[in-house]
């Protein structure tokens, strides 16, 4: 279980930063905004908060690797770009602390070399080392990474592969110690479609949990449960699509799903769903499952009336407010 005093959850995942006053029960508040000037066009892609309540970010500007910190106002302490060696980068993905305060952040590299890097720094950006993948037979990607209490590290991403003219991404979760010596990792291929590579990382006491985006229609990934040896003890397939998800102090799990047509966040202790929240794409649809839903449009009309279908192979389903007659009535499509 990750120590919440070494770790705190946080990830930013807009170029901007948004820090969040959060009181108990109560709706949380921009407290700032923030842009930054970078040297070319970038992006932050994650974050992590410091032991001495420092945000560092990480993400990409220009063909560049790029680590930003700032303190909780916002103010900028010092940034930092590497090409880890090689030219042609797409950035940081992710990053996280070391139990003494050094930042590990990985990412990716773009064609032709297509090879995943890590690389280590000291609290203050200064870089002590990076390793970098290898593009034969096929290109690795890392897109996550998490370090638990003792100081190893947790890596996850997808390996493309290519078959007869076909793209597809394993999954894959391998760990390191702190000098990026590996120890050991696992592929699990329970979607092998392209870009449903490994997608999030959570270390727990009984090994890690990783997410699968699944397919871009974001109705066929799920979780997978590793042991500490990062064998799959169980798979939830089907559940849509896993963005994020952060662990508890209590053990349990929050994850942010996206289906077709919906998002939801649930939060569970291992299998046992605990509570779940769901976040409609569209006005009061329908109680049909949404991932399971091959087509859904929108007839609108001008003065408010509507209509909604969701169509699939197995069921129809209609609503239709009533319309004044105005005539002026459109089509709107949605997936």
């Amino acid at each position: 279980m990750p120590n919440p005093a070494v770790r705190p959850n946080m990830r930013l995942l807009s170029f901007l930063l948004l820090q969040m006053a959060l009181a108990s029960g109560a709706i949380a508040q921009t407290s700032f905004y923030r842009t930054y000037h970078l040297p070319q066009a970038g992006y932050i892609t994650s974050a992590v908060l410091t032991p001495d309540s420092h945000v560092v970010m990480c993400g990409s500007t220009g063909n560049l690797g790029l680590l930003m910190c700032t303190d909780l106002a916002g103010n900028l302490l010092w940034t930092r770009t590497t090409d880890a060696g090689m030219v042609g980068t797409r950035g940081f993905m992710d990053v996280d602390l070391l139990p003494n305060g050094d930042i590990i952040a990985v990412g990716g590299s773009a064609q032709p070399y297509s090879v995943w890097y890590m690389a280590r720094f000291t609290p203050n950006g200064e870089g002590i080392w990076y390793k970098l993948g290898q593009a034969d037979p096929y290109p690795d990607h890392l897109l996550n990474v998490d370090v638990d209490t003792s100081g190893q590290i947790l890596v996850s991403g997808y390996r493309e592969i290519s078959f007869q003219l076909a793209q597809y991404a394993r999954p894959f979760v391998h760990r390191y110690d702190a000098n990026a010596t590996l120890l050991d990792g696992t592929g699990f291929g329970m979607n092998e479609e392209f870009l449903g590579g490994g997608y999030a990382i959570g270390t727990s006491d009984n090994g890690a949990l990783a997410g699968v985006p699944g397919t871009l229609d974001g109705d066929e990934g799920g979780l997978v449960r590793l042991d500490d040896q990062l064998n799959v003890v169980w798979a939830l397939e089907n559940l849509g699509s896993v963005r994020d998800m952060v662990q508890r102090t209590d053990g349990s799990v929050i994850v942010n799903f996206r289906n077709v047509t919906n998002s939801s966040t649930v939060a569970f202790d291992d299998t046992t769903v605990l509570w779940s929240k769901e976040i409609r794409h569209h006005r009061d649809g329908p109680a049909c499952t949404p991932s399971s839903w091959l087509r859904v449009r929108t007839v609108a009309c001008l003065c408010g009336a509507w209509r909604m279908e969701a169509i699939t192979g197995w069921q129809a389903w209609r609503r239709m407010a009533a319309c004044n007659g105005c005539g002026r009535c459109r089509i709107r499509s949605r997936r």
